[in-house]
């Protein structure tokens, strides 16, 4: 019996250290995206990289599940513009927008993923191998476990995006008269009332909310981890430049980190700064600040589970914007740091390489790049827009 008993503890404690890695996090939601068609993307474990399904019914079922996304989409796009806010209840007015707009987000963000897939599945498997290389040679141990700052996020992340769905269908059958359900307006009564209409409602709501929150949830830990990623292994090379008796800027080890999270963040502008960055912001800080008011204003009049749901939802967008914007912004502040470091050296050959370091930048477009005074403006617009709200509707 003792053999057994240790093999069970070591099988135990294999599982619990493999929690504390991030990659164990993502591993679950993209095998219960591929076994439930939520998104067609699988996890090679050999390799330990994203491909493109290739399961080809699996992803009919897909797109037909995105497109009727999309078209409920637009039925709630048509909803909040022609409907009349003077004698609609506040509450109901912002669970319609809270609907309406997740699902844009999620829309937005999945459109982005297929206009170019290629490429930011090509860049996911770029940083995890590079991360894993360079934790090799920083390290020792490829599959050394580093705070990294990823952990908790996607941890998070995966629990919401696999039970923040469930909320949907719960409040379709609180509120199935609701005009933010196109059947109650366009089908008859006898057949949307009916059991297998009531039945047939609730499993597209639960499955489109999924598939939102599988799209979102992907192209979310496509910024985090490249931002987080990066921001640490800036974080070595500035702790390795303070150490007067390494001359760092004649390490070629460090140079070559350098240079390759230089060359990965040209290819991360190039995947995500014309669509993914610009739609995650915007819409993130508008989402936000509607679950902002709805937990202030109407939490009271939530049935459970939706309040947990939603709680769980801000925590959500709370821990995306600490790592995800605060990260692109401390990737820019961090480099520069680093590179001023160099140029105070008093080493000609260190000024040189000072002078022809470029600070790593993430670009949101053309129209700039994340700085921390970007993320202060960001967090003071979400607070400005949920005091306006508030003091509109209220």
């Amino acid at each position: 019996m003792l053999p057994n008993w240790s093999l069970r503890y070591r099988n135990l404690a294999f599982q619990v250290n493999s929690l504390r890695a991030w990659e164990t996090w993502f591993c679950i939601g993209m095998r219960t995206a591929e076994k439930f068609c939520l998104f067609p993307v699988e996890w090679e474990d050999c390799t330990r990289s994203v491909k493109y399904g290739t399961n080809r019914v699996k992803n009919a079922i897909w797109y037909c599940a995105l497109a009727y996304l999309m078209m409920d989409t637009g039925y709630q796009m048509v909803n909040i513009f022609t409907l009349n806010y003077h004698t609609t209840p506040v509450d109901d007015i912002i669970k319609l927008l809270l609907h309406g707009l997740t699902r844009l987000a999620a829309c937005g963000l999945i459109y982005g993923f297929l206009e170019n897939y290629e490429s930011s599945m090509r860049l996911f498997n770029q940083i995890c191998r590079i991360h894993r290389k360079l934790k090799g040679v920083y390290h020792g141990d490829r599959h050394f476990v580093i705070q990294d700052g990823i952990l908790i996020c996607l941890a998070l992340g995966s629990l919401t995006i696999h039970f923040q769905p469930l909320g949907p269908p719960i409040q379709y059958l609180q509120e199935r008269q609701s005009i933010r359900y196109w059947g109650s307006r366009l089908l008859p009564p006898s057949f949307y009332n009916s059991l297998f209409g009531i039945i047939l409602f609730a499993f597209a709501e639960l499955y489109i909310s999924y598939i939102a929150d599988f799209g979102a949830g992907y192209a979310a830990t496509l910024l985090v981890v490249y931002t987080q990623t990066t921001r640490y292994w800036l974080a070595v090379l500035l702790n390795n430049s303070t150490n007067s008796l390494t001359r760092p800027w004649l390490n070629t080890k460090n140079l070559c980190l350098y240079r390759t999270l230089h060359v990965l963040n040209c290819v991360q502008n190039e995947t995500c700064s014309e669509i993914l960055w610009p739609v995650a912001q915007q819409v993130l800080a508008t989402i936000h600040t509607l679950t902002n008011v709805l937990a202030i204003k109407c939490f009271h009049k939530l049935q459970m589970p939706v309040p947990i749901l939603l709680l769980m939802s801000t925590c959500a967008f709370a821990s995306f914007e600490k790592t995800a914007v605060k990260g692109a912004a401390d990737v820019y502040e961090v480099s520069d740091k680093f590179r001023q470091g160099i140029c105070r050296q008093a080493s000609r050959r260190g000024r040189t390489i000072g002078r022809s370091i470029r600070c790593l930048r993430i670009q949101v477009g053309a129209a700039y790049y994340f700085k921390m005074s970007t993320f202060n403006t960001f967090m003071r617009t979400v607070v400005e827009l949920t005091i306006n709200v508030m003091l509109t509707l209220f």
